[in-house]
């Protein structure tokens, strides 16, 4: 608490010093740098100005300047937001905002939820960028709109739309590791109705033995007036894979495999009932089907089967031109089958509302809650509250508070899972149990931060927060007997930790240097704390921090240059294993002639070998050069 009180004291002193300041300043009336536009903090569009909340955007453009192949990637260079990987293409990422885990992410497309019924989380390494019009990520609790889980903040990928002129854009990549990307899509909006059309394809031969990936993605939205006061959207996203899983390099595995089916189908209405009030319905449905097995030849097949349904009603409303009230229903039904698990059916049903103020263009106020009734746990009331003040042209200041609960998953719930195997010479039995009697995660975090914009090519972003989470669920090992020669026995277990606590800052500096070069810089340092013993929450780094520099004229040349760097950060819930930090270097340049893009990407440039989880290696300096033409 000492953190929390600290940058409290100095935040609002400094906020009270601006606003007397203001007031006799008031006759100078601000000036907005930056007006990008965000959908997700308040889940209709508003100003990232007026948004109370921490908010990182990604464009189409930055997306393709980093040479990414997934969202996972793509959200690396983020403050705040740390992904872990297993290594490769292939391998299993996870994405984790503020000190947090994946579990505390919600990760949408389009709006629509992608987490696992069973796991939990949603699968970054799933969601390819090809067809990716922009990013939004926001660092904050936003359980009062979206429910469980939104406790570290949200992740909502935009797909790309249909487009006025039909356009045919045909992508080819090839490169390290016998890496090779196709994708061809096709848009197209004429008479009120247009479509947007993608399939895609990626395969690598891995950079260790068994770690080979391949996967296909097919993308089809319609969207159709109606009696130009209403638009109906339709949306089929298909995401298929097969990989191997190597395993860690200290027990590998030549044999283990992984097949994914995931399949993402919705309807969306818009109505625009007048000038001032809007209303969106939304049908729409996840399945999520996993097979995997660590060697065929001894064992059988492990099936993973997530699906839910989720229907929303959502009206917004302009009662003046100051006051702005959204509010709407969400009714949602989860279904998880695994050999792990079973098969159950949970269900919730919840009620939002959301009101947001405007005091001429200096003060806002965002007041919301959400009302859950969830099928296992009974009730939840989540409010959350935001201020943005302008008092100078060239500074925002912002504080935010939010309260927010996460659900234990069915796999922490009802998981039984048994591995054993016996030799004259080594035997080995793991156990895996989830408890049905798992109490669901509280907490709240408060947050804090100054824009201050000196110039109108010059941002400098400061965040101080700090959350705490009360019944943190984590699995960890409850039991072990071994002499790790002849027999090792372990005992898994999901458990109730009393208190977590998260305290950090972030810094980010962003400078256009001239019209087409820019660079930026962020930081971002955080402690977060199992408080009963006192322990550094494994995989949590102390510090992390990015540069970055961009560049792109209006003659068809671009390039980009990120350095990346993760601090130390613990393996193990006793703190004695530490990972080594790690620096890695990535580069990209790109040229049109003409139609056509021609562009080379450069990893890990200075060939670090280094972990990101424990055991898992991940790759070394790879090349890829791709080419995309536009019909």
């Amino acid at each position: 608490m000492f953190f929390y009180n600290r940058i409290l004291t100095i935040f609002v002193s400094l906020f009270f010093c601006l606003v007397l300041t203001s007031i006799a300043f008031a006759q100078t009336e601000p000036v907005f740098y930056g007006e990008e536009v965000v959908v997700t903090a308040a889940r209709y569009p508003q100003f990232v100005s007026d948004v109370p909340w921490s908010v990182t955007i990604i464009s189409e453009d930055e997306i393709k300047s980093l040479g990414v192949a997934n969202v996972g990637d793509a959200v690396r260079m983020v403050a705040g937001t740390y992904v872990k990987s297993d290594g490769g293409l292939g391998g299993l990422k996870s994405v984790s905002l503020r000190g947090l885990t994946s579990n505390h992410v919600i990760i949408l497309v389009d709006g629509m939820r992608m987490n696992s019924v069973l796991l939990g989380y949603g699968i970054p390494e799933d969601i390819m960028v090809s067809d990716i019009e922009r990013i939004e990520i926001i660092r904050a609790p936003l359980s009062a709109i979206y429910g469980a889980d939104a406790v570290g903040g949200v992740i909502n990928v935009i797909t790309k739309k249909a487009e006025e002129e039909r356009r045919i854009v045909i992508d080819a990549l090839g490169g390290t590791f016998s890496t090779y990307k196709f994708n061809l899509s096709d848009s197209f909006y004429r008479d009120n109705f247009g479509y947007y059309l993608s399939a895609g394809y990626l395969s690598s031969g891995g950079f260790r033995a068994n770690s080979d990936y391949l996967s296909q993605r097919y993308l089809l939205e319609m969207k159709s007036k109606i009696n130009n006061d209403g638009l109906v959207s339709v949306v089929f996203d298909q995401y298929i894979s097969e990989r191997g899983t190597p395993y860690t390099i200290t027990f590998p595995s030549l044999t283990a495999r992984r097949n994914d089916d995931n399949i993402r189908f919705g309807i969306t209405y818009n109505f625009k009932i007048d000038n001032k009030n809007e209303v969106e319905a939304n049908i729409y449905k996840v399945r999520q089907k996993q097979i995997s097995n660590y060697n065929p030849s001894l064992y059988a097949d492990l099936n993973f089967l997530s699906e839910f349904s989720i229907v929303e009603l959502r009206r917004v409303s302009d009662l003046n031109p100051s006051w702005r009230v959204s509010y709407g229903l969400e009714m949602r039904e989860d279904h998880g089958v695994s050999d792990a698990s079973g098969d159950h059916t949970l269900s919730n049903k919840a009620l939002f509302l959301q009101s947001e103020n405007k005091i001429g263009r200096t003060y806002s106020f965002i007041f919301g809650a959400r009302g859950d009734s969830h099928s296992q746990y009974g009730e939840s009331i989540n409010p959350r509250i935001g201020m943005v003040a302008r008092p100078f042209e060239f500074l925002i200041f912002k504080t935010s508070y939010g309260l927010a609960f996460r659900a234990p998953t069915q796999n922490d719930l009802f998981t039984y899972l048994l591995d054993t195997f016996s030799s004259p010479f080594y035997s080995y039995s793991y156990e895996s149990k989830g408890h049905p009697d798992l109490r669901p995660e509280r907490g709240d975090m408060f947050d804090l931060s100054l824009q201050f914009n000196p110039t109108s090519k010059t941002t400098i972003i400061l965040n101080g927060y700090e959350s705490t989470m009360k019944d943190y669920i984590r699995w960890q090992e409850t039991y072990r007997d071994t002499d790790w020669l002849t027999y090792d026995v372990s005992t898994w277990e999901a458990v109730n930790i009393p208190i977590v606590n998260v305290e950090g800052f972030e810094i980010s500096i962003e400078q256009k240097i001239i019209e087409t070069l820019s660079v930026f810089a962020n930081y971002a340092n955080e402690n977060t704390l199992d408080i009963s013993n006192q322990k550094v929450l494994d995989y949590a780094p102390r510090e992390k921090y990015n540069i970055g520099v961009r560049y792109k004229d209006d003659i068809g040349n671009a390039a980009s240059f990120s350095f990346k760097h993760v601090g130390k950060r613990y393996a193990d819930r006793d703190n004695a294993r530490l990972l080594a930090q790690y620096n890695v270097l990535d580069i990209s340049v790109s040229k049109e002639f003409g139609l056509v893009t021609v562009s080379l990407v450069g990893e890990n440039l200075a060939d670090v070998s280094y972990q990101e989880t424990e055991g898992y290696p991940m790759p070394g300096r790879m090349g890829y050069i791709g080419v995309s033409m536009n019909i």
